[in-house]
């Protein structure tokens, strides 16, 4: 077994993906949201139920900053969705796998009894035979803790041995099967009868049981909500939720309610150590009808649902709004699959990362470098990805999922006499992006016509300044031509730095800068393009 740290990153695509759950039937319509009860009495909540908070531990903290997109894929899928739980020594967990498929992604999600305190340790949950290990984990709001894996390269041979058609896996909680309420399992396939590209996106992590907010942000306005194709489906997974027994999470979108019976143990057992449900195999997109109510048992409602209803022509956001009035349910992971062009969030935040050149020098070795700094305050970074790197070794240092500290990025010339160029891509919780491009070259003066010259191609209009670091036995003069404009920093003196400003001449999309510079012989400058 091996303990494995990785980035996360997302960014929502613009089609939808295919849930392999079953044929979809029409939604009951929007209503204005139920009124909605206190938590339990103390007297409830120890009335020997399963799914109470019986030792009386309250709430906990939420430390992952609840639900964030931890995963997304755009392309001909289909998706399979399932959950199970158990107190006994296995069970099977169901995949549907389309005629011809091979898999792109499987993930895999846990949650611990609920007021147990426990965290699951890597390897207590096996699937098909295969010992599962975490990629991240996280503390509940209700004393409990949750897990994510990506599981790909562990379980794609059990799952691509699989024939087409349902199919029931091997199922394992190998050690505390008490103390592990159950596992939700997310298989994303190469699917060859999809003719279009599709977008799946995952969100992870640990819902405010006192009120957590979704934002559907579209890249479009909804062109027509009445079209019979357009598809926004949401699921949910909830552990801990035992009904009927007054507890239940409540969802509205837009202001409206879509559902007052959120959770249940459909897809476990009615026991401690087994509440788990997510909508997925066996499951229709069917809201439930309005008031509905987790009274009648945990089949009132089935974790699935179409946002449509609830959206209108012309919207360029959806906002989900889930709160759990009992206090003691878990929703611990959401997706959404929708054929419109957008991104999925927890917090409305609309800034990208910043990402600047902060220092560039000559290491002990004598090889230039670059230092890129990149920070999110707000949602905090989820990625940086190097999208390019010529003539350099650029290094990424590792940092935490959600961080709001800065990240600083080394990019070290490899071969000191020719240019380099490295281009990164920074991504936010929130699914904001940034690219920056910065690019360099070493501009010497030829002994013969006493001039030096280069092109840097491809730059973003964002990589506005030409910085001059002149040698000791410097060049006098530096022209940047761009677009047709000329700018020049003249009288250069040896060791000095100097700033170029040519953003005025920058067209959207990629530019070439064209420079040259004159000076005595042998003399050189270093110019750097960035922002």
């Amino acid at each position: 077994m091996r303990t494995r740290t990785r980035s996360i990153a997302g960014v929502l695509g613009a089609a939808a993906a295919v849930l392999l759950v079953g044929a979809c039937a029409d939604n009951a319509g929007p209503v204005a949201p139920a009124a909605r009860t206190g938590p339990p009495s103390l007297a409830a909540a120890t009335d020997g139920l399963p799914g109470r908070d019986d030792l009386g531990r309250g709430p906990s903290k939420v430390l992952l900053g609840s639900l964030a997109q931890v995963a997304m894929e755009v392309g001909k899928i289909s998706v399979s969705v399932d959950a199970t739980g158990t107190n006994s020594s296995g069970t099977t967990i169901r995949v549907n796998k389309p005629a011809g498929a091979t898999v792109r992604k499987v993930y895999v999600s846990s949650a611990s009894t609920g007021f147990t305190g426990y965290v699951i340790p890597n390897g207590a949950i096996e699937i098909g035979g295969v010992p599962v290990s975490w990629d991240l984990s996280t503390p509940s709001s209700i004393s409990s803790s949750n897990h994510w894996a990506d599981a790909t390269a562990e379980l794609a041979p059990v799952m691509n041995g699989l024939p087409p058609g349902l199919n029931f896996v091997d199922y394992r909680e190998t050690i505390d099967t008490y103390n592990i309420d159950g596992t939700i399992l997310m298989v994303v396939w190469n699917d060859p009868s999809q003719l279009t590209d599709q977008t799946l996106v995952v969100m992870f992590g640990a819902q405010n049981i006192s009120g957590d907010n979704f934002y559907v942000n579209l890249a479009q306005p909804i062109a027509n909500a009445a079209d019979p194709a357009l598809r926004m489906d949401m699921g949910l997974g909830i552990s801990y939720s035992y009904e009927p027994a007054g507890q239940y999470s409540h969802v509205d979108v837009n202001g409206l309610e879509l559902s007052n019976c959120a959770g249940g143990q459909d897809d476990g057992q009615a026991e401690n150590g087994a509440l788990i449900t997510v909508g997925g195999i066996g499951d229709l997109n069917t809201n439930p009808p309005p008031g509905c109510s987790e009274a009648i048992g945990p089949r009132a409602d089935d974790e699935l649902y179409s946002l449509v209803p609830y959206v209108h022509t012309g919207d360029t956001q959806v906002h989900v709004f889930s709160i759990n009035p009992s206090n003691d349910d878990n929703i611990y992971l959401a997706y959404f699959l929708m054929n419109v062009a957008g991104n999925v969030t927890t917090n409305p935040d609309g800034v990208p990362p910043t990402c600047a050149l902060t220092k560039s020098g000559t290491d002990g070795s004598g090889q230039k470098y670059i230092e890129i700094t990149v920070q999110d305050t707000k949602s905090g970074l989820m990625s940086i990805d190097v999208l390019q790197s010529n003539n350099a070794n650029t290094v990424v240092p590792a940092f935490l999922p959600f961080t709001t500290s800065p990240v600083v990025v080394r990019a070290t010339k490899i071969n000191q006499a020719a240019g380099s160029q490295v281009e990164l891509r920074a991504t936010d919780a929130a699914g904001n992006v940034t690219t920056c491009d910065p690019a360099d070259v070493t501009l010497t003066i030829d002994n013969a016509s006493r001039e030096a010259h280069a092109t840097i191609s491809r730059i973003g209009a964002s990589e506005h300044f030409v910085e001059v670091e002149n040698d000791a036995s410097g060049v006098s003069t530096v022209t940047a031509m761009v677009n047709g404009q000329r700018f020049t920093a003249a009288n250069l003196a040896s060791g000095e730095h100097r700033s170029i400003d040519v953003g005025s001449a920058m067209h959207a999309g990629k530019n070439a800068i064209v420079l040259s510079a004159g000076g005595a012989k042998g003399a050189s400058a270093w110019v750097l393009v960035h922002d």
